[in-house]
Parts: structure tokens; C-alpha cells; sequence
């Protein structure tokens, strides 16, 4: 798990999820770090960060510099609690390496 403080504004981190609970599959999406509390907030919490799509990065660039930049290319994590399953790439293999145990 990436923590609040280790974020870095222009760098990726990955989601790790699983498929299914069952099957305990996991599925790996990049993305783009933003920054926090970039918009109008969307809710009452402190904090919210902001990552973009890394395909949207890819063909379109940072959002940070586009001003008609579409919000539904952004996602948006409305509290700390939401990065449980967030990674930078040093955690990410670390994780990815106790599936063998």
C-alpha cells in the first residue's frame, strides 16, 4: 500500500485488485498521479487524490496541462482509506512476489 506522504505528483502507481474473491486473480491497472484536492471537492473529506487513465495519458498527456481535459479520464480516491490497494512499482513487486508463497 502506497502511503499519503509517498505520493508523487507526474509519477505512476498501480492498482492491484482481484477479479473475483474467489479466485484471488489479480488484475493490475496503471495510472497517473495528479495530485490531491485538485477540484471543487466532491464530498466532505479531507483529502482526495486525483490519477488519470494511463491510456488517456499516453495518447493525450497530463491532464495537470490540458485545460478542456474530460474529468471522466480522472479517478478520483475521496479518502486515505482508498489507497489500501494502490502501489508504487517497488511496492507492487513486492506484492506480487508473496502470491509465490
Amino acid at each position: 500500500m502506497i502511503k499519503p506522504g509517498d505520493l508523487k505528483v507526474n509519477k505512476f502507481y498501480f492498482h492491484l485488485y482481484y477479479l473475483t474473491d474467489k479466485t484471488k486473480v489479480p488484475e493490475i491497472r496503471t495510472y497517473f498521479y495528479l495530485g490531491k484536492n485538485l477540484y471543487e471537492k466532491e464530498s466532505e473529506n479531507k483529502e482526495e487524490y486525483y490519477f488519470q487513465e494511463s491510456e488517456s495519458y499516453q495518447r493525450l498527456g497530463s491532464a495537470l496541462i490540458k485545460k478542456n481535459f474530460s474529468k471522466s479520464k480522472i479517478i478520483l480516491l475521496p479518502n486515505e482509506k482508498s489507497l489500501f490497494s494502490w502501489y508504487d512499482l517497488q511496492g507492487l513487486l513486492e506484492k506480487l512476489q508473496s502470491f509465490e508463497k
